[in-house]
This record gives structure tokens, C-alpha cells and sequence, in this order.
């Protein structure tokens, strides 16, 4: 409600598909909400060109790979099992694990000098006051421990070969028709 639609012409060069973008509020991170209407809202802070175009594509890929989709599925799964420990914490890693693939697919083919900016990025957005994750939504900063998470995730990334790619579908297929 706090805030108001603006032109991003930008946005057209990471997908064809309508996005709403907004800016306002009291939010210091940006993030993408809504499944069936997509709307995208972008800090109140005067952003350069490049850090608009590490948040494009940190957000733009969240939308690609349809997260707010597992999301919802995770939050409508702890609603029905509201009593279940584990369903709080699965929720949790599925937030988690979103965040470090999405971190990971953005800087999959950037240099050093690029990644270096887009992890500068991610720390300019954080304010002096603990940023609280909204459910529903996607975002950019969260807490110390998994920003620190994050970062040695990008630091450390590997290749994974199309064998072991392979072998983990095979392993997981199998798992699952035991179960």
C-alpha cells in the first residue's frame, strides 16, 4: 500500500512475461511476490546501473524458476502440519536452498570482478536494522548466518559433471519409489 508504480524498462531484457515493478515502503531489500500477478519492489535507495542489474537478475531468476511456486507449497504444507517440527524446518531449507541455487545460477558466468560486485550489491542493501523475510516473497539480503552461507556457497562453487548429475536423479528415483 506505501508503494507506488514505476517504469523499468530494464526489465525487458530478462523476460518477455509482464512484471509489475514498484518502489516505496520501508523495505531495504528488494524482492519479487504475488504467483499470479508477479510484482517485483525495489528499495527506496538511489540504485546505480549495476546494482539494478544484479538485482534484475537475482530477481528475474527467482521468477525464471518459478521459487514463489515451492514457497507456497512449503508454507501450505506447514499450515496443514502446523504441528510438525520438521515441516517448519523443511520450509526453512527450502527458503534457504532457493536463495544459494539462485546466488549460484546469477554468478555461474561471471568473472571475479563481476561477482565481487554482485556480492557488494547484496551488502549495500543491508540496513542497520534486522531485515525480517516476508513470507510469499523473495529477497535479496536475510540474516547474518545465511548471507555468510551464501557467500562461501559462491566462493566455493564446483562444476557438477553430467554423470554425477546423472547418479543423483538415478539414487533419488530410486529412494523415492522404495518409499
Amino acid at each position: 500500500r506505501t508503494t507506488i508504480p514505476i517504469p523499468c524498462p530494464e526489465l525487458a531484457a530478462y523476460t518477455g512475461k509482464r512484471v509489475a515493478v514498484r518502489t516505496g515502503g520501508t523495505f531495504s531489500s528488494p524482492f519479487i511476490m504475488g504467483v499470479l500477478r508477479p510484482t517485483l519492489v525495489l528499495p527506496r535507495a538511489e540504485l546505480t546501473k549495476e546494482q539494478l542489474d544484479y538485482i534484475l537478475r537475482h530477481e528475474m531468476t527467482h521468477f525464471q524458476r518459478r521459487d514463489l511456486l515451492y514457497k507456497f507449497f512449503a508454507v501450505f504444507v506447514k499450515c496443514i502440519h502446523w504441528f510438525n517440527p520438521a515441516a517448519w524446518y523443511i520450509a526453512k531449507q527450502i527458503h534457504a536452498e532457493c536463495e544459494i541455487s539462485c546466488d549460484l545460477s546469477v554468478v555461474r558466468n561471471m568473472g571475479k570482478d563481476e561477482e565481487r560486485g554482485y556480492v557488494n550489491t547484496i551488502l549495500s542493501l543491508l540496513s542497520g536494522k534486522q531485515s525480517k523475510s516476508l513470507p510469499l516473497t523473495t529477497g535479496m539480503t536475510g540474516s547474518k548466518k545465511m548471507l555468510k552461507r551464501r557467500f562461501i556457497m559462491m566462493k566455493n562453487r564446483k562444476k557438477t559433471s553430467r554423470l554425477m548429475s546423472a547418479l543423483s536423479v538415478a539414487a533419488a528415483a530410486m529412494m523415492l519409489s522404495t518409499a
